[in-house]
């Protein structure tokens, strides 16, 4: 950016929040350069579609531009509607006006998982995208093909696209039938483990949970015992675990 280590005063729309808690990204109205990530500890509290005023010094790390913030956000307002997601059609002649941007890129088939949930796709099989897991592990089967939405941006050395929520991901093609059965779950509702009864070959399965808003709160690789649930709050929980051939989903509850 030709502002690093400039002073600035911008405003925006919250459209993602890491689930570090301590970066953020904000956009003000559509199209290129309209949106930017910030970086300071009060993050945490806020809420997607949160209208929010930040004062700091632009730079770059790992090749992305951020507003580095040391005395927190300025609340404008709650409740405001997220800007409209651009669609894009991929690869981008020139990423830099679209990073931090809320967009969408379809076509997007997975041909690789990651040890840490992320996974390789290639758009039209021709150009290859990376989907992370800065807000939100998404769960996809390697082969199927997806509409994927989230911020774009780059960090080195490859381009990425951040799902925040579940509604992010839409297959294109329809998952086949068994790979939509449900798992079972018991005891649901559940205060501290839940064991599950499940065909999908166990070897190399991965496990992501997410609450009633789509946030992930816990992922990692999936064992043969029990999970404990004992540290999520009451509520409502989507269960997702996956290989590299196949998707199993159940919802349950949490009640201490």
């Amino acid at each position: 950016s030709p502002y690093v280590g400039t002073a600035v005063v911008t405003s925006g729309i919250v459209t993602a929040i890491g689930l570090e808690g301590y970066r953020y990204y904000i956009q003000n109205g559509t199209g290129p350069f309209s949106g930017v990530c910030v970086s300071e500890f009060t993050g945490a509290a806020l809420q997607m579609g949160d209208s929010v005023r930040v004062t700091g010094y632009v730079s770059e790390d790992n090749g992305e531009t951020f507003v580095g913030c040391n005395n927190g956000y300025e609340l404008l307002a709650s409740g405001s509607p997220i800007p409209t997601t651009e669609l894009l059609t991929w690869p981008l002649a020139d990423l830099e006006p679209w990073e931090g941007v809320l967009a969408t890129v379809e076509n997007v088939t997975c041909v690789a998982i990651n040890s840490n949930g992320s996974w390789d796709g290639t758009v039209n099989s021709a150009a290859d995208l990376r989907i992370g897991v800065l807000f939100y592990t998404s769960a996809a089967a390697q082969g199927s093909t997806y509409n994927v939405t989230g911020i774009l941006h780059y960090e080195w050395p490859i381009e990425r696209i951040e799902p925040r929520v579940t509604e992010d991901l839409t297959e294109v093609v329809g998952v086949q039938e068994q790979s939509v059965t449900k798992l079972r779950l018991y005891p649901n509702p559940a205060s501290d483990w839940v064991h599950l009864t499940v065909d999908l070959e166990w070897a190399r399965a991965r496990f992501t949970i997410t609450d009633v808003t789509g946030r992930s709160v816990m992922t990692d690789r999936l064992t043969s015992g029990p999970l404990h649930v004992g540290r999520l709050l009451n509520g409502l929980y989507t269960l997702t675990i996956w290989n590299d051939v196949d998707v199993r989903q159940t919802r349950f509850e949490v009640l201490h």
